[in-house]
């Protein structure tokens, strides 16, 4: 009885053991539900492209129209750069006043940096004459275009001395934003880098979790304070939590339709790393996917360049796989031979010993 008990606990255990998952598969498998998805979050997604759109045709004068087309800019920005593009040439042209005008060129610059056209970029920039601005919400876009448009200028530079120069002018930019805003999702979001970049990580994750748990922050917001928090675990060389919180950003970028996201490109780089090169093919093959029809070129040539490394990686670890196959069906067929000889070997002994008894019995 008391065996019985033991195999049946012991069962249980085993059984218990292989149905618990990690909180890293939790959400691998959250994440793959979610691409599944897909499908249904671009058909919202235009749903809504669709009602600004019947909204600029019922706009009535150039500026009410401006309006809903620097919505569809916004709106378009992380999803389509051609898109965006389009919009916000459309703003130049229909902007009929001097915050409509100022707004509109930092969309300039901001789309010919997104597209590689960092020099352009930077000199359309720098001749936005702030002087004598006084709307704070003028001035925290124009800082926040700051931001974005030195920070692409750093990553198009190879010279370390200027890429130092740029970064101190991107933190120049961040920290005016702050002070004049402290509130928004973006802002807070800032205020967390400054943390982390500080050293100050507990700081960093609170404020980050804030974030996380707000619920009047959108998707956008949240992919990119998730993916912060990744590279928070990252410099904390927590590497698990990092694929963790990357898969959590993955699932928000997808749920916005943001294209230009570099969760899952991230998250697939970490898991080639890991030898998981089926799971690492399907993420870059998806982000390769996401990054074309957005036409975000500035990321197409690393993923491309990640999508034939694990795709080599993946036939050579198919090819190593077929070659063990092949080995372990040598060595069982041989097996099965040698059990074929010796039971051929066996039956023609008998044969010969049960002759041999009857000769004997005879005699």
């Amino acid at each position: 009885m008391k065996t019985h008990v033991t195999c049946l606990l012991a069962s249980t255990f085993l059984f218990a053991c292989s149905c618990t998952r990690t909180p890293l598969q939790i959400e691998l498998d959250r994440l793959g539900e979610v691409i599944a998805s897909c499908p249904i979050y671009e058909d919202r997604f235009s749903l809504e492209a669709d009602r600004l759109r019947t909204s600029l045709h019922r706009a009535q004068g150039d500026s009410a129209r401006w309006v809903v087309l620097d919505s569809l800019y916004r709106y378009y920005y992380h999803n389509s750069l051609d898109s965006a593009k389009l919009y916000s040439g459309k703003m130049m042209q229909e902007a009929s006043t001097p915050g409509q005008r100022f707004v509109s060129r930092l969309g300039q610059a901001i789309i010919l940096s997104q597209f590689g056209a960092v020099e352009q970029a930077a000199a359309i920039f720098r001749e936005i004459d702030t002087l004598g601005v006084r709307d704070s919400a003028l001035l925290r876009e124009y800082y926040h275009s700051g931001i974005i448009v030195y920070t692409n200028l750093s990553r198009g530079s190879d010279s370390p001395t200027e890429i130092s120069q740029l970064r101190q002018e991107y933190a120049r930019y961040r920290l005016e934003l702050l002070t004049l805003d402290t509130l928004s999702a973006y802002a807070r979001r800032l205020k967390g880098q400054v943390q982390r970049n500080s050293g100050k990580m507990e700081e960093a994750l609170c404020t980050f979790s804030s974030l996380m748990d707000d619920p009047d922050v959108g998707f956008n917001d949240k992919a990119s304070t998730a993916y912060n928090i990744a590279t928070a675990h990252e410099m904390m060389g927590d590497r698990e939590q990092q694929k963790l919180w990357l898969a959590r950003s993955a699932q928000y970028d997808f749920l916005a339709q943001d294209r230009e996201y570099l969760s899952l490109y991230s998250l697939a780089m970490l898991l080639y790393e890991d030898g998981d090169l089926d799971r690492a093919a399907r993420y870059i093959q998806t982000n390769m996917m996401d990054v074309l029809d957005g036409h975000f070129n500035t990321r197409m040539s690393n993923s491309g360049k990640a999508q034939l490394m694990i795709a080599a990686a993946s036939l050579r670890a198919e090819h190593r796989r077929r070659m063990l196959w092949l080995g372990l069906s040598s060595v069982i067929t041989a097996l099965l031979l040698v059990s074929v000889a010796f039971f051929l070997r066996y039956r023609s002994l008998s044969k010969r010993l049960d002759h041999l008894n009857a000769d004997l019995t005879d005699a």
